[in-house]
């Protein structure tokens, strides 16, 4: 009797998971512990990475834009992002030239953020244009890295989001279903949340890292994009989403499918992903982008000293902007901002050395 009840529970266990039904499924906490110790492989690393995105508007039409994209990131949390974009390509495969390229640098080397804008001499946007801005506010670190890195989305941070996921899934009500989903050929397990970020759901793989395959996120009235909540009241748009001329965020979607993983050391790395952003304002406009975006290389724990990483390195006489400056002018020049027209540096005028 005891061998047959045996051979009966088998046989149901078997029958359950055949029908994709998670047998002492994983909680919630567990499911993101076991994300983040695949992801702690990657706390000391450097990332190069292409990308492309395909925008359509009514307005506009069809534009395409280009990037490349290095990203750099140490145990102390400091941070560099540094990117060239070609913008309002006809097509994918338009050749791209360096003197069309905007470029985009992100220093935090622990104590102060140092934003550097650079346009390329053919885009015909004046010198001025050109500039760096400086904070000792670590919150603005997450926007930065959110809304500069394309490859963001690949690392947990999501578009329209400053929180990691991690973080986000942790703030609302997040369920694991009963049953798996079946996504490149690996039974995954699928996460529903809902919170005030907006409603997420997460595919993620047990065989791979536990990486994130598969997503899917709404956002709408109430919920926050890129720090704003949004609101169909007067518009903001420049606030809101500087691309948007027809009112404020009043809805945005966000599909990630396609991720490619691939096994470096002892983590699992993704390395490529497709991913669909959807936007629509209070005026009626909607517009969505279509990405592609590739790691080429991925260096984890590399000699970030021989690099020259994480220290700000931008062109003498650029000007530079901070609100410790107040009304005060000053300018880059080696390596430091110093005041327009003499005087010392921004540390002197603080009463630092």
């Amino acid at each position: 009797m005891m061998v047959m009840a045996k051979v009966k529970v088998a046989a149901v266990v078997m029958v359950l998971a055949m029908a994709g039904v998670v047998v002492g499924k994983p909680t919630v906490p567990e499911l993101l512990e076991r994300y983040e110790a695949n992801r702690s492989h990657l706390k000391s690393v450097a990332i190069s990475s292409s990308s492309w995105r395909k925008s359509e508007d009514g307005a506009t039409g069809v534009q395409w834009t280009h990037r490349t994209e290095e990203f750099r990131r140490d145990d102390q949390g400091r941070l560099q992002i540094i990117t060239k974009s070609w913008v309002k390509l006809k097509t994918r495969d338009e050749q791209t030239v360096p003197d069309r390229a905007y470029t985009k640098e992100m220093v935090w080397d622990g104590k102060i953020s140092y934003i550097y804008d650079a346009y390329g001499p053919a885009l015909g946007v004046p010198a001025a244009a050109n500039r760096v801005h400086l904070s000792k506010d670590a919150k603005e670190l997450p926007n930065s890295y959110s809304g500069v890195y394309a490859g963001a989305v690949l690392d947990g941070v999501f578009m329209g989001d400053l929180e990691p996921l991690h973080d986000i899934l942790q703030q609302g009500e997040t369920h694991v279903r009963d049953t798996t989903d079946v996504v490149n050929g690996v039974a995954c397990h699928v996460l529903d949340s809902k919170s005030a970020h907006g409603k997420y759901t997460i595919w993620m793989d047990p065989d791979h890292g536990y990486n994130i395959v598969k997503a899917e996120v709404q956002k709408s009235v109430g919920d926050p994009f890129n720090g704003v909540t949004m609101s169909a009241g007067p518009s903001s748009a420049a606030k809101d989403y500087p691309g948007f001329q027809g009112g404020r965020v009043i809805a945005f979607t966000l599909s990630l499918t396609n991720v490619r993983l691939e096994k470096q050391g002892e983590a699992w790395v993704p390395m490529a992903a497709d991913y669909i952003a959807t936007y629509r304002t209070s005026g009626g406009q909607t517009m969505k982008d279509t990405c592609y975006h590739e790691r080429t290389q991925v260096r984890m724990r590399p000699d970030f000293d021989a690099m020259g990483a994480f220290k700000p390195v931008f062109p003498n006489g650029i000007r530079v902007y901070s609100s410790d400056f107040g009304t005060a002018e000053f300018v880059w020049k080696d390596g430091k901002p110093v005041p327009a027209v003499g005087g010392g540096t921004i540390g002197e005028m603080r009463g630092g050395k």
